[in-house]
């Protein structure tokens, strides 16, 4: 398959991943996710080969969440293949909606363990999904996103496996 890369807009990528998402969460009764858009993609700064940086936030659901998972991450994989996106350059990670909603109270260890875990994220960073509104104000509250200083697009994040 040939894969013609083009720039992406923003608002297209939000508009597609929001839709991919909404449409995910009224398909799956088990489990519910949002997405966590951030990087040079939300920030203004993206070069044609960007990558493109997820954070699921798993909003609700008991037990494994592995599948579900899977097919979320397939679904966004289709989507974002019609704009020439190539897969392997996504990043994702996942984080449970509860632990950002202790880390918002406490901010004690929990925040930080975020900060550690979720440092790329930025005052640009925005969720997608599910109850938009009440989850980008929890996210700014967990992690001060209004003081953090901008992504910076010359620092490089290896995920190296182990956690």
């Amino acid at each position: 398959m040939n894969l013609i890369l083009r720039a992406l807009p923003k608002e297209e990528l939000i508009s597609g991943l929001r839709n991919v998402v909404m449409y995910f969460n009224e398909w799956s009764n088990d489990h519910k996710f949002g997405l966590i858009l951030f990087g040079s993609r939300v920030n203004g700064i993206p070069r044609i080969d960007s990558d493109i940086d997820l954070f699921y936030l798993h909003l609700q659901g008991q037990g494994n969440f592995v599948q579900v998972y899977r097919e979320l991450g397939n679904s966004i994989d289709g989507c974002l293949l019609r704009w020439g996106v190539i897969p392997l350059y996504i990043n994702r990670y996942v984080v449970g909606k509860e632990f950002l909603e202790r880390a918002s109270n406490d901010k004690g260890y929990r925040a930080e363990l975020l900060r550690t875990r979720l440092g790329l994220l930025d005052k640009y960073s925005l969720y997608l999904g599910p109850d938009e509104e009440e989850n980008n104000c929890l996210l700014r509250r967990a992690l001060d996103l209004e003081f953090r200083e901008p992504y910076a697009p010359d620092f490089i994040w290896i995920r190296d496996g182990r956690g």
